[in-house]
């Protein structure tokens, strides 16, 4: 009865959230393409085709992430970030669904922000909507049944905890019949004792009875059942077990009579045949992936050291049977000839160089999989331990061989919860006993997601900002939306002190007003879309918080400026061997990706200016520690000097502009400003002898009778005529496409633009005065607290007050910048600006006085 009530209440919201998804992505084509205009609607078939695929991809993320547990007793802001995390993984999977299986068809992004964002909002609406309505019914009696508990000692109290757990059963206990108060942690009333059962039922509303009585009690059983009689109540009996080793503990009936399973294997039937079914099918994709790598660690091992390439040892696996595990060999072929069979050590002195590299990333468990392949293994389970250890652990620790219940694993949970390797025995017993105990399919592939997610360490995503940053907006993006949920939801080792919110007040003031003002615009939701910018501002705080200290805040600006210089060299090739038409037409290709486009140097950006901008900010950052010299000077300077010469083949003024006004200030305050002016001059001499052009286009920068300034002056005149009409809130983000056409004097050379070229005038065009104070108040807090670092920080500490002052004067070439480009919409340099940004505040969380606040939603959890 109870789990039959339970699972009524889990499909009815199972049922309710399904609908609502599939509301929620209709909803989101049609605001998409009704409501914000938009030429050439695309058919609502197409879209329609998602519908199957959304519905069991959410359906298994809310599944996977416990949301139709009904023991969720959590606040309604629990229950809503859980259903963040499982729409966020849902959409992920969705768009890796529609890049692969869909690769014809380009589906809107917006459509799928939108589903994104009314799920969680329609979903989580509902159930606490839900939640309540049951509440207030219950409160009136509605759905509700009232209970006793018959009993003492552990079973009652174990009845009165799961009750008190599970208030969605609907059960409400009105006291207990002991002959003794000995339930821990109770605090129902005793209503009598065991020989008062009849005159309970009598003066009470009583609807169930559950039977837990200790097993000292057992011969009093047949005297309660005879005090209930024939009363219409429901009768639960629950025996005292509680007290005995159980796995996976349960009653079934075979031909009419009950059994009580104490110990029961999880893989039996259909269950070991999905199990099986998934270890061959992922074990096999896997090996195929992995097997150039595993080719490569071979031969590297038969290069580095004498010996197999393979180590073989004896393992004990499922049923305490022993099989041969393979691993990659990562010490020395005596390792154990005089220590005999031991635990390896993080710094074990046995290990080659190569093998401890190989330890680190876990490399040398990759040929497992073809101890997988053969069925002596699965992918996920408890680690297989030597026979020599497990005797040692079966004397120590109870219970330890029901790990053996199934078959040992690559990964399992003990190890995805951080307790790999030489690490507590007893957490990884509970661990894997209690993986064995809530096994089901959808618990593997959380287990072998959250391995593959939690091998993507901070470093490594760091790494692939850093390229994306240099070369590619989708790589950046994927990478910060993978940041922030590892930094969100992930479970990291505790770190102190926490870095806070800095900039947070104008911050918010800048998005606050940018919603206010899409929202006072013509267009409402096409200027909601538009104001997307917001979240690269927000990718500061997620660089901020995913460098722990500058340390790694150093080796973020060295890695960035290395990559941006590879990305210039490479822009140098592209000028260098550019055909005469200055592109190279055809279908696709290397060819075409390197020269389509190539009379200025744009590295594998789209356009030219983004390189131009994202040179000028890296380049300036990165000269106070090219001025710090240092053994490093000699591979910096060559690839700073190709980074500039690259800038100036970009042939864009306004970069030029803010990189000039950055690096004389840097030169201009740095102590070595003789090496900074010399290499400066020494890049002005090589960009204008190997690029004549340049010259031509740097003499126009003045020249009001050059077209590109004519236009540019005619941009400004209608901005300032658009914000004149529009002081307060501005056209709205994204409009001024619309308006500029009718706006746009007879002196404008082009009728039509969805951008002004300077970025204080597009803020004030589409936000209104407030808008470009709040944007300026960004500015003028974060320079006050740059100055404030720098001044706090030692004299002697160079390192630090380099990537201080970098960031210092980058960040101003940027707003020079500014004023001759629209840089705020360009979101590669956005992403790099406030990348950038977020330096000094990670140089100041090491300061001795900085107070560690820490952040609630960043914080960190301790394994």
């Amino acid at each position: 009865m109870l789990k039959a009530h339970s699972r009524f209440f889990e499909h009815l919201t199972l049922a309710g959230d399904l609908l609502l998804i599939a509301l929620s992505w209709v909803s989101a084509y049609a605001v998409r393409f009704y409501l914000i205009s938009a030429p050439g609607l695309p058919p609502f078939r197409d879209y329609a085709l998602q519908l199957l695929p959304i519905l069991v991809v959410w359906g298994f993320s809310f599944w996977t992430f416990g949301l139709y547990r009904p023991n969720r007793l959590a606040s309604h802001l629990s229950e809503w970030l859980d259903i963040a995390k499982a729409s966020t993984l849902g959409v992920l999977v969705l768009v890796a669904i529609m890049t692969f299986a869909f690769r014809g068809y380009d589906y809107s992004r917006v459509v799928i922000a939108l589903f994104w964002a009314q799920s969680i909002v329609l979903v989580s609406f509902s159930r606490a909507v839900f939640r309540e309505a049951l509440r207030f019914a219950r409160r009136r009696g509605y759905n509700q049944r009232y209970a006793i508990v018959v009993g003492g000692g552990e079973p009652a109290a174990e009845v009165l905890r799961v009750l008190k757990r599970r208030p969605d059963v609907g059960i409400r206990v009105l006291g207990l019949l002991a002959d003794k108060v000995d339930t821990p942690g109770s605090d129902a009333p005793r209503l009598g004792g065991l020989d008062e059962v009849r005159s309970v039922l009598d003066r009470q509303p009583v609807d169930v009875v559950f039977i837990a009585l200790p097993h000292g009690d057992y011969p009093r059983l047949s005297a309660v059942l005879n005090d209930i009689g024939d009363d219409p109540v429901a009768i639960h009996f629950v025996p005292d077990v509680f007290h005995l080793a159980s796995l996976r503990g349960g009653v079934e009936e075979f031909e009419t009579i009950p059994f009580i399973h104490l110990r029961e294997s999880p893989l039996y039937g259909w269950n070991r045949v999905l199990k099986r079914a998934l270890d061959l099918g992922l074990g096999t994709a896997a090996l195929l992936v992995v097997a150039p790598v595993m080719g490569l660690v071979a031969l590297a091992l038969k290069l580095t050291a004498p010996g197999p390439v393979l180590y073989r040892q004896e393992r004990m696996g499922v049923d305490g049977r022993r099989f041969q595990m393979l691993k990659f060999r990562t010490m020395r072929v005596d390792a154990e000839r005089e220590t005999g069979p031991v635990w390896a050590r993080p710094d074990d002195p046995r290990r080659t160089r190569l093998g401890a590299f190989l330890r680190r990333r876990s490399l040398d468990e990759l040929p497992q999989l073809w101890n997988v392949l053969r069925g002596e293994m699965s992918l996920v389970g408890p680690r297989p331990e030597r026979p020599s250890f497990v005797e040692e652990f079966r004397r120590r620790v109870p219970g330890y061989m029901l790990r053996h219940k199934v078959k040992a694993g690559i990964t399992g949970w003990a190890q995805v919860n951080g307790w790999r390797g030489n690490t507590s025995i007893d957490e990884r017993i509970k661990c894997d006993l209690h993986y064995i105990e809530h096994w089901s399919l959808a618990f593997d592939l959380k287990i072998l997601i959250l391995t593959l997610w939690y091998g993507f360490r901070q470093r490594s995503l760091l790494v692939a900002l850093v390229l994306g940053l240099a070369a590619s907006i989708t790589l950046s993006e994927t990478t910060l939306v993978v940041l922030a949920l590892w930094l969100l939801f992930g479970r990291q080792p505790a770190r102190a002190p926490g870095p806070g919110w800095p900039l947070r007040a104008p911050m918010a003031a800048f998005a606050a007003w940018t919603l206010v003002a899409a929202l006072a615009s013509s267009r409402p939701l096409e200027s909601l879309a538009a104001s997307k910018g917001l979240l690269t501002l927000g990718a500061f705080y997620v660089v901020l918080h995913a460098l722990p200290d500058r340390r790694a805040a150093g080796r973020f600006a060295e890695g960035l400026f290395v990559a941006v210089s590879v990305v210039a060299l490479l822009s140098l090739v592209q000028v260098g061997f550019c055909p005469p038409e200055g592109t190279v037409s055809g279908d696709g290709g290397l060819t075409r990706l390197l020269f389509h486009k190539c009379a200025r140097a744009r590295g594998f950006f789209s356009i030219y200016m983004t390189l131009a901008a994202v040179l000028g900010l890296v380049l300036v950052s990165a000269l106070p520690r090219l001025a710090r010299g240092g053994r490093g000077l000699a591979w910096r300077l060559p690839a700073w000097l190709v980074g500039a010469l690259a800038l100036g083949l970009t042939y864009t003024r306004g970069a030029w502009l803010g990189f000039a006004v950055g690096a004389l200030a840097a030169a201009l305050a740095l102590p070595r400003r003789r090496l900074v002016l010399a290499a400066l001059v020494l890049v002005a001499a090589g960009v204008l002898t190997l690029a004549p052009h340049v010259l031509e286009r740097a003499r126009t920068i003045g020249d009001l009778a050059d077209d590109t300034s004519r236009d540019r002056l005619a941009m400004l005149e209608t901005g300032l005529a658009l914000a004149r009409a529009h002081p307060l809130t501005g056209v709205g983000p994204g409009q001024v496409k619309h308006l500029y056409p009718a706006w746009a004097g007879p002196q404008a050379l082009r009728r039509s633009t969805s951008h002004l070229h300077d970025t204080p005038l597009q803020i004030v065009v589409e936000r209104g005065l407030p808008g470009l104070a709040a944007w300026l108040a960004i500015w003028v807090a974060f320079f006050r607290a740059a100055a404030r670092i720098l001044r706090t920080l030692d004299p002697g500490d160079g390192e630090a007050r380099a990537l201080v002052f970098g960031s210092i004067t980058a960040l101003a070439a940027f707003l020079v910048g500014g004023l001759f480009e629209y840089n705020f919409g360009d979101t590669e340099v956005l992403l790099v600006a406030v990348s950038v940004m977020a330096l000094p505040f990670v140089v100041e969380r090491a300061l001795p006085q900085y107070p560690g606040t820490g952040s609630v939603a960043f914080r960190t959890r301790a394994k």
